[in-house]
């Protein structure tokens, strides 16, 4: 029972990643037409750095989130020396199979695929939890709130911009390759269920007219 619990829930986590995944694709599509595979792996490279700068600045204003500052830097780093590592590659060098080949890579492309939807959600989080703070210092004028909301945001765009980053490393147009085929099957069945419902024409009930056969006693 409790393996059959896992597996749903695995499955779900998944299917979630993979729905975040496939709205990086869409958005890093265009730029990697125009210029090349390198040119989000750049990218990703901007978010890493960017995120590593907001985490420090955010343990700076919230000092009990110290911790935050090694988890994310850690994982920044490995994200950034992935990414840069692949961008001075010439495209025809990278492919799925070259990542898998390299067991650093691979090791890090697996520990993207763990941590980049929860630190979405955490950076997610901590954006709504910035706004709230940032929203009452407006209000009542606490200055407090102003502190920890700034430090709040910065987190937040920090574990945002990290997942933005790994989800990008990640990206892969084949996905998108999937989805007509999804479309096509629900068109299929559609066209089945609207032939059903043709046959299934309404029989026609006869209306008696009583007033025509009523006769008249005098």
């Amino acid at each position: 029972m409790k393996n059959n619990s896992l597996e749903r829930l695995a499955k779900a986590y998944n299917k979630i990643d993979e729905t975040i995944l496939k709205q990086y694709t869409k958005l890093t599509s265009p730029l990697e037409k125009t210029i090349g595979k390198k040119g989000k792996y750049l990218l990703s490279t901007i978010l890493g750095l960017s995120s590593i700068y907001s985490i420090f600045q955010s343990s700076i204003l919230l000092p009990e989130s110290t911790t935050n500052l090694f988890v994310s830097g850690a994982l920044s780093i490995e994200t950034i020396k992935r990414s840069s590592t692949e961008c001075v590659k010439k495209d025809e060098d990278i492919t799925d199979s070259t990542i898998t080949a390299n067991s650093a890579a691979y090791v890090s492309k697996k520990i993207s695929k763990i941590m980049r939807t929860p630190l979405l959600g955490v950076g997610l989080f901590n954006l709504c939890v910035g706004a709230i703070e940032f929203s009452d210092y407006v209000t009542n004028g606490n200055s407090e709130s102003l502190n920890n909301g700034t430090g709040h945001l910065y987190a937040g765009y920090s574990f945002a911009s990290l997942a933005s980053s790994m989800y990008i490393n990640d990206s892969n147009p084949k996905l998108l390759e999937k989805e007509p085929q999804k479309v096509d099957a629900l068109e299929r069945f559609y066209q089945r269920i609207k032939k059903s419902l043709t046959i299934l024409k309404p029989i026609p009930v006869p209306v008696l007219n009583l007033g025509e056969n009523r006769k008249w006693k005098t």
